[in-house]
C-alpha cells in the first residue's frame, strides 16, 4: 500500500468515526480520535492546524447525516421538538454507523426506537416516516386496465399490490398530521381513536395518497403483502369472513380509486 493510499484510509476512517454527541446535539473530538501520522501529515492553512481541519470535515460530515434524519422524520421531529430529536438522532447515528446509501439511513430507525423502549407514539411516527419514505422509493407497477383484467380472468397475468404499496395500523391520526406538515401548516394531534385503525399509502407518479380502511380490506392487503395473489387471498380471507361475497366489489373499486393494484404477468 502506497503512502497516499494509507492516507487517503486513514483520512475516511477518521471523518467516517462516530462523534461524542454532548447536550443538544453538540459534539466535541477529542485528539486522540486522531492517528498521529495522519494529524502529521496535514499542514497547518491560514493559522488552522490539521486537528481543527480533520474536525471541520468529521463534523461537516456527521451533521449532514443528522439532516438527512430530520429530513426523514418530520412528523417525529415535530411531535418531539428538533431540540429533543436531534440528541435521540445522534444516539441512533452513532450506534447504527451508515452504510454506503445515505438515502437508507432512517431503515433501521423505527425498530431502534422499539428496540429501546421508547413510547409508542414516537414509535408510531417514526414508522409513518419511514413508510412514507419508503413508498416514494419504490417503483410503480404495471397498473391494471380492461385488457389487463381480462388477462387475469383467463389465468394469465394475477392482480398484485404495487411495489410502492404499505399499510399501516395507527392508534392516532398521523396521517392528517403528516400532510399537514408538507403543506407548512402547524396542526395539533387529536386524542386517539377508540380502536386502532388501518391506513393505506400509494402513489400514482409523485402524487401521495393515504386512505382508512375497513377492517376485511385490512384483512385482504394484509394477505396480498405477504406474497399472495388478490384470488390467492381473497380465499384466505373467505375461510374468516363468510360474508365476503358481498364486500369483494367494492374492496377491488376502493383499491382501484387508491392505485394499490398491479398487474403481474403470469410465468
Amino acid at each position: 500500500m502506497t503512502s497516499l493510499h494509507r492516507f487517503q484510509r486513514s483520512w475516511a476512517a477518521s471523518t467516517a468515526a462516530p462523534l461524542r454527541f454532548v447536550g443538544q446535539g453538540r459534539a466535541e473530538i477529542p485528539s486522540k480520535d486522531y492517528e498521529p501520522s495522519l494529524l502529521g501529515s496535514i499542514v497547518e492553512a491560514r493559522g488552522v492546524g490539521g486537528i481543527d481541519r480533520l474536525g471541520a470535515y468529521r463534523m461537516q460530515y456527521w451533521f449532514r447525516l443528522l439532516t438527512l434524519l430530520q429530513k426523514d422524520n418530520p412528523l417525529l421531529g415535530h411531535l418531539l421538538g428538533w431540540e429533543a430529536f436531534n440528541p435521540l438522532a445522534a444516539r441512533y447515528l452513532q450506534e447504527n454507523p451508515p452504510g454506503r446509501d445515505p438515502s437508507r439511513l432512517s431503515d433501521g430507525f423505527p425498530d431502534w426506537l422499539q428496540a429501546r423502549g421508547s413510547r409508542s407514539t414516537w414509535i408510531e411516527a417514526a414508522r409513518v416516516d419511514h413508510a412514507w419514505e419508503e413508498v416514494f422509493r419504490a417503483e410503480e407497477g404495471s397498473r391494471p386496465d380492461a385488457a389487463s383484467l381480462a388477462e387475469v380472468a383467463h389465468g394469465r397475468a394475477e392482480l398484485v399490490l404495487q411495489p410502492s404499496f404499505r399499510m399501516l395500523r395507527l392508534g392516532r391520526d398521523w396521517i392528517s398530521l403528516r400532510f399537514a406538515l408538507l403543506e407548512g401548516q402547524e396542526v395539533t394531534l387529536g386524542p386517539p381513536p377508540v380502536r386502532p385503525r388501518h391506513w393505506a399509502l400509494s402513489r400514482t407518479g409523485s402524487t401521495m395518497r393515504a386512505d382508512p380502511l375497513e377492517p376485511g380490506m385490512a384483512d385482504l392487503l394484509g394477505e396480498m403483502a405477504r406474497g399472495r395473489s388478490w384470488l390467492d387471498a381473497l380465499e384466505a380471507v373467505g375461510e374468516r369472513r363468510p360474508r365476503l361475497s358481498r364486500q369483494v366489489a367494492g374492496w377491488f373499486a376502493a383499491g382501484q380509486r387508491s392505485g394499490i393494484w398491479a398487474i403481474k404477468t403470469a410465468p
